[in-house]
């Protein structure tokens, strides 16, 4: 094989190893969003923000991911055992699979995150999580901007 060949086949690659990562995390009772209403547990939508946050955290510090990089989930799956009380320690384990990367850079991985408070499981949540420069999700958002001209508009009906 060339040396060219051989040098972009190492650089567009699937990595099979697993790295395990845990947080415990800090829930803002007074974020407007995420408790908009007085309750004793953290609400879905908080944890599901946790796992985004958190893992966006590990491509940065753990896989040089830059700054600049946006992180674009493309898949998740949720699985809600149990409530979360907002007063007892939350604890994140993740576990990053399927590293993808381009150019030796990592555009794309597989993150699974178990939440437990003490030795409950509260959620598990895994996803899939694409890993963009800006003008690339600036193109992406310009074309879904633009709609599709081969499909009527929202709001309209075919034959009206």
């Amino acid at each position: 094989m060339p040396r060219a060949a051989a040098e972009r086949c190492c650089e567009d690659a699937a990595s099979e190893r697993t790295d395990h990562f845990r947080a415990v995390l800090c829930i803002d009772r007074d974020h407007p969003l995420f408790f908009d209403r007085d309750c004793g547990h953290v609400h879905a939508i908080c944890l599901m923000e946790a796992v985004q946050q958190t893992t966006i955290a590990i491509a940065h510090l753990f896989y040089r991911v830059p700054l600049d990089v946006e992180s674009v989930l493309t898949e998740c799956s949720a699985q809600f055992r149990s409530v979360a009380t907002i007063d007892d320690p939350l604890i994140a384990e993740h576990t990053v699979s399927g590293h993808v990367y381009r150019r030796g850079r990592l555009v794309r991985m597989q993150t699974s995150v178990v939440m437990r408070q003490g030795n409950l499981e509260r959620v598990r949540i895994t996803g899939t999580i694409v890993l963009l420069r800006k003008d690339q999700l600036r193109y992406l958002e310009e074309r879904a901007s633009a709609g599709d001209p081969g499909k009527p508009e929202l709001g309209q009906r075919a034959g009206c």
